[in-house]
């Protein structure tokens, strides 16, 4: 028990001291009060604000030392006498063992604003010697209150008659397609996809499938960047041909001209219009070129770029 005093005794004494150089700043600051009247104003806030600081650390002091017994309480008030300063002056919301109330809070939805006009009508009704004149008579809220009640039922009624409408339209169109349909159906069996009598009604034969065709050429090759053992490169998509589905990138020693060299050989498989090839042979000339490919084939090669990495 005696070292819990003492460590309250030390705690109160860490907030006198905090106490008293708040207090000195607050001193400081009203010496230095600038000359304007806003900066005025701020100060003095700022003083306001600090004074109410000082107030809750004492009031936190009286409520810690509450907590000791009483017998033991009047021991220490007997060695030590505390004095808090204002103690009138101190506001009811700084005083110990007294219920803060939370503001309440406008309400944000439409069922809490009705339900609270509602109560403020009843209210004010119920205790007119209290508000004798209130600015909107009772019958003035109550009228309000029933035009929000009108104007909601209404939009509710005008949604749900608004899906019922959407339902109904969706239901006409589907039925008008299958309809229809029907009658495609009788057409191209009638004249065995004719073309030329579908168009009869709006309407047209089987398309001929058109053969996929092999990519066109691959154009402007160029090297981004080399290094040891690294290249990269980058190129430009086919002008023209069907659509390409990857990129075949290609290598081969260099050949000397007037003579017979090796086969490309594949390097790798890109499906942009960039790569970084790792791992290539070092110290020798080595020729690269690009081919696009897709189902039908490979296009024609691009142009042949040539680098010592």
């Amino acid at each position: 028990m005696q070292a819990r005093i003492h460590r309250i005794e030390a705690y109160t004494d860490i907030m006198q001291t905090h106490i008293s150089a708040m207090q000195a700043h607050i001193e400081q600051i009203r010496v230095y009060i600038p000359v304007t009247r806003a900066n005025k104003t701020r100060t003095r806030t700022r003083i306001s604000l600090m004074q109410a600081c000082i107030l809750l650390i004492q009031t936190h002091i009286l409520q810690t030392k509450a907590c000791i017994h009483p017998m033991v309480f009047d021991k220490i008030r007997l060695k030590r006498r505390i004095q808090a300063p204002f103690p009138n002056k101190m506001p009811d919301k700084y005083r110990p063992n007294q219920e803060i109330t939370a503001m309440a809070q406008f309400p944000r939805d439409e069922t809490g604003v009705l339900g609270l006009a509602q109560e403020i009508a009843d209210g004010l009704a119920a205790n007119t010697d209290i508000y004798p004149a209130p600015p909107v008579s009772t019958e003035d809220l109550n009228a309000a209150t029933a035009d929000c009640i009108a104007t909601r039922d209404a939009v509710q009624a005008a949604k749900s008659a608004l899906e019922q409408a959407v339902s109904t339209k969706q239901l006409a169109f589907d039925t008008l397609e299958d309809k229809m349909k029907k009658d495609i159906r009788y057409a191209e069996n009638t004249v065995d996809y004719d073309n030329a009598k579908l168009k009869l009604i709006g309407w047209g034969g089987r398309k001929t499938a058109t053969p996929l065709e092999a990519p066109g050429q691959v154009g402007n090759l160029v090297i981004k960047s080399q290094g040891e053992g690294r290249i990269e490169l980058a190129w430009g998509k086919p002008a023209d041909g069907g659509k390409v589905a990857a990129y075949k990138v290609k290598c081969r020693p260099r050949i000397i001209e007037g003579t017979t060299g090796a086969v490309w050989a594949n390097a790798d498989t890109a499906m942009e219009t960039e790569i970084t090839l790792a791992g290539q042979i070092q110290g020798k000339e080595l020729e690269y070129c690009v081919v696009a490919v897709n189902k039908a084939g490979e296009g024609v090669a691009s142009n042949t770029v040539t680098a010592v990495l």
